[in-house]
């Protein structure tokens, strides 16, 4: 466990870079988080275990998709990146993750492998790309893998909803690590408010329900109710 968030940056860090060395691949490890922005946010984890997994001496070959603070982001050979809204001209949806392949410098394109065979990305369409090294529960939900470490900042105590925690507790098939403070556990759990939904819709069946029972009966209606279904379609 770790209060403040640079402890919690650098045991991810560590316990990452523990599970590659003892041969774990990259593409079975997926760091989680509740919000895009802070230090223990997807933005910061990436550009950290960017540096860490695929590092390169070299300014990064593409630009991709700017992180939550609109600052250029840039992935090369080996990189995960992650599809950020649908594309039906490409076939591939939002939250699908794959590893490029292939970078074309003067194109300005690249080829992404997302697991049913390499899309080419045009240079026009990069900025829907994402690093993927981590990635918010949210965009994680249909994914599993086998090491999950989910970071738990103080920072992110607003987002901490008990569908939240039970998401990506589940998007682990063998190994969950929990980082960070245990305080945002006990807050998750407690923390039902998500199951409640803020629409007009009971409203709604009032109003109707109350049209229904106030407007003038049609007798062939009581009829219909006392013969019940069965008896009611011998007449049609």
């Amino acid at each position: 466990w770790d209060e403040n968030n640079d402890g919690i940056v650098r045991r991810v860090t560590r316990q990452v870079e523990s599970l590659l060395h003892s041969g774990e691949s990259i593409d079975e490890i997926i760091v989680l988080t509740a919000m895009r922005g802070g230090e223990a946010g997807v933005g910061n984890l990436n550009a950290v275990l960017q540096k860490q997994i695929n590092p390169v001496r070299n300014q990064r070959d593409l630009v991709i998709g700017r992180d939550i603070d609109d600052l250029e982001a840039r992935a090369t050979v080996g990189d995960r990146v992650m599809q950020s809204r649908n594309d039906r001209d490409l076939d591939i949806v939002n939250g699908d993750i794959g590893t490029i392949t292939r970078v074309d410098a003067r194109k300005r394109t690249a080829l992404v492998d997302f697991g049913s065979g390499e899309v080419e990305i045009p240079a026009g369409k990069l900025k829907s790309l994402r690093l993927a090294y981590a990635c918010t529960v949210h965009k994680s939900q249909g994914a599993e893998f086998r090491h999950v470490l989910m970071a738990l900042s103080r920072a992110h105590h607003r987002m901490m909803r008990r569908n939240l925690l039970y998401t990506g507790v589940t998007r682990a098939k063998q190994v969950l690590y929990l980082v960070g403070s245990p305080e945002m556990i006990r807050i998750a759990i407690h923390n039902a408010d998500d199951m409640q939904r803020n629409t007009l819709m009971l409203s709604y069946l009032r109003s109707e329900f109350g049209r229904l029972a106030e407007r003038p009966r049609d007798p062939a209606e009581d009829e219909l109710l006392l013969e019940g279904p069965h008896e009611a379609m011998t007449h049609a």
